[in-house]
């Protein structure tokens, strides 16, 4: 995904949480928080599971076209599956039961719009990709516009049914331009083969990424949807920032590929000192912003949002030093990446409810911050140590050799 298709599909986020946390109250807008990270949930999934598997993929056009058609059967397949697997849990939910049911009908198209983000990467039509995430975001506008305009139904199912339904509209798009079929009663031999690459991204997947979200969606339940709503939107206004982050280690391989190790390490800390300033910088504008202000922009939920910026700040900046020291081992050292994700993010839930039962939710999210700053501590040094090494001996690591 490319630095344009990022920025929109972090604008629809943005968007959607900023809009519901303004026109709803504190409880309404928990229960979108919680539903709106289940259904995000899942369909990082299919990207982990569909998606950077296909990517991967090689061959002449119609190699990699048949591959992306097979992806997409393959996607509302999986989709409609996790469909059902959605609305049979939404009874045992409680407040988020209905919320949750009506976001499950768009799920299987939201898989294939995931996946055409993939598709069209593998085809070198990289504007498909952003004008498919163009479509969701200009549909969820005019959705969200009509919902809070002329129907005036402010309520968390009808944020969901605007989010949502804008997706599965940019799937419809994305099935019908990139050709997907119908779906096969078989799953291609590819995709029940054992040592089939996406296994392991989406255990990949699962371990780094949904353990967080999943401890965000149980705070719900340990605390109350409020109190998720809260995290989630102090989650948000980071969130831009975030992205860039995370755009770096995309991105900045190819502008150190050719720079001396000595040059690189200075390049690295500069940008994880950069990053980490700048997040430093927002927390204290938004912890200076007058309450009345935040709230007429942001709604209710800020008041309690703003008790998490400082723990989402520590993460945030913690993520900005783990990712340039992951963008290094991954240039010098690509073998030892994935057990310096694995092993911190095998201690968050232990650190999330330790911090959950010193201070409740706040703490709960301390913990997590705690965990990203383990992760980042650890990954520093382990590059610290690797570029020293290098540069004494003035070779290169040998597994890059």
């Amino acid at each position: 995904m490319g630095v344009a298709d990022q920025a929109v599909s972090s604008l629809i986020s943005l968007v959607s949480v900023v809009t519901a946390a303004r026109f709803l109250d504190a409880s309404e807008f928990g229960v979108f928080a919680v539903v709106s990270l289940a259904i995000s949930l899942l369909i990082g999934g299919a990207q982990a599971l569909l998606g950077q598997e296909l990517v991967l993929v090689r061959g002449d056009s119609d190699v990699l076209a048949r591959r992306g058609r097979e992806a997409l059967s393959v996607a509302l397949s999986f989709g409609a599956l996790a469909a059902v697997v959605v609305l049979a849990a939404s009874p045992w939910v409680g407040r988020v039961a209905l919320p949750l049911a009506l976001a499950s009908a768009s799920v299987p198209l939201l898989f294939v719009q995931e996946t055409a983000r993939s598709v069209a990467a593998v085809r070198g039509q990289a504007g498909a990709a952003l004008a498919l995430d163009l479509t969701w975001m200009l549909a969820m506008v005019g959705l969200l516009a009509v919902v809070l305009g002329p129907l005036d139904w402010r309520s968390a199912e009808a944020l969901i049914v605007g989010w949502c339904g804008a997706g599965a509209l940019a799937g419809l798009v994305a099935w019908l331009a990139l050709g997907g079929g119908l779906p096969r009663p078989t799953l291609p031999q590819r995709y029940r083969a054992r040592n089939y690459l996406g296994f392991r991204f989406l255990l990949e997947f699962a371990a780094l990424r949904a353990s967080s979200q999943l401890l965000v969606i149980l705070l719900g339940a340990m605390a109350s949807v409020d109190q998720t709503g809260a995290y989630r939107l102090a989650i948000t206004v980071f969130g831009p920032l975030t992205v860039v982050i995370l755009a770096s280690f995309t991105f900045g391989a190819p502008i150190l590929r050719g720079a001396s190790s000595r040059q690189r390490s200075g390049v690295l800390c500069l940008g994880a000192f950069g990053m980490s300033a700048v997040t430093a910088m927002l927390l204290a504008l938004l912890l200076t912003v007058p309450t009345s202000f935040a709230v007429s922009l942001l709604g209710a939920s800020w008041s309690g949002g703003r008790e998490f910026l400082p723990p989402v700040a520590a993460q945030t900046a913690a993520t900005a030093v783990s990712t340039m020291a992951f963008l290094g081992l991954r240039m010098t050292r690509p073998r030892s990446t994935l057990r310096l994700r694995v092993v911190p993010a095998a201690l968050m839930p232990v650190a999330f409810f330790v911090g959950f039962w010193l201070g409740g939710a706040v703490g709960a999210a301390w913990g997590i911050a705690a965990t990203a700053v383990v992760q980042a501590t650890t990954a520093s040094l382990v590059l610290a140590l690797h570029e020293y090494k290098a540069q004494t001996a003035d070779l290169l690591p040998s597994d890059v050799q």
